[in-house]
């Protein structure tokens, strides 16, 4: 119990596996962070819980900011909101203080490229490997904002570096940059020099259409993103070459 500070990180990271298994969605997330925080209650010397919450409690929407409202639509959403009051709660109980970061669509190289199901950029890029078709679910309009995982690690450093000023407060992780799915499926066609087909296939409820953010907050304590979606691109190709 030496420690000074708790990551929490880990979830089911999902939303459409949250609508097929629900109940493992909030034993994943809602009773491991009620489990993390009483462990945490353990500790007298912990200094903060810093929270990877997500973009989709927001639920549809583009430039959402800190003080938008909340509107979850998918059970995902709705567990990773339950978690940001669970981790707001201990500090109003038990004097634990926190930070809560709603990270967007993160992605980077040692991401799984064999589950279909989570990380958007890597399903694309896993598809296009083995084909020159990519499969979308939904409109190839639907819009995003992708942060690369560097510049998540970077702004969770940063809070603990600079602790008082990310004290109690809520931020947006992302580029405030909006990429619609088409833009994504062409960059990644120029990043490997490959001409790819869309195909599109059918949505699912729950599924945002819109998701944006800003990052105005967060910048203003002096973090910055530092990665394009090009770049990140780019590394992430170099990536799997290296590690084949």
């Amino acid at each position: 119990k030496d420690y000074d500070y708790i990551v929490h990180c880990a979830a089911q990271s999902g939303g459409y596996i949250s609508l097929l298994d629900p109940i493992k969605d909030c034993d994943w997330n809602c009773r491991a962070t009620v489990n993390l925080i009483e462990f945490a209650k353990q500790n007298k010397n912990l200094k903060k819980i810093i929270y990877t919450s997500s973009m989709a409690v927001y639920g549809n929407g583009k430039n959402k900011t800190e003080t938008c409202e909340v509107n979850p639509i998918s059970y995902y959403a709705v567990s990773k909101l339950a978690c940001e009051n669970y981790v707001k709660l201990a500090w109003h109980h038990n004097s634990i203080a926190y930070t809560i970061f709603r990270l967007w669509n993160t992605y980077g190289g040692g991401q799984d490229l064999e589950n279909p199901f989570q990380g958007m950029l890597s399903i694309y890029l896993s598809q296009a490997i083995n084909s020159n078709i990519v499969q979308i679910k939904g409109d190839k309009q639907r819009t995003r904002d992708f942060i690369h995982v560097d510049d998540v690690v970077s702004a969770i450093e940063m809070s603990i570096d600079n602790s008082d000023s990310f004290k109690n407060e809520v931020f947006n992780l992302c580029t405030g940059i909006e990429t619609s799915t088409e833009q994504l499926i062409l960059k990644i066609s120029k990043a490997m020099k490959k001409k790819l087909v869309i195909e599109q296939i059918d949505g699912y409820v729950g599924d945002q259409y819109h998701s944006t953010g800003s990052n105005k907050k967060l910048k203003q304590t002096g973090w910055k993103p530092t990665k394009t979606i090009e770049n990140g691109i780019e590394e992430f190709l170099q990536f799997i070459e290296k590690n084949k």
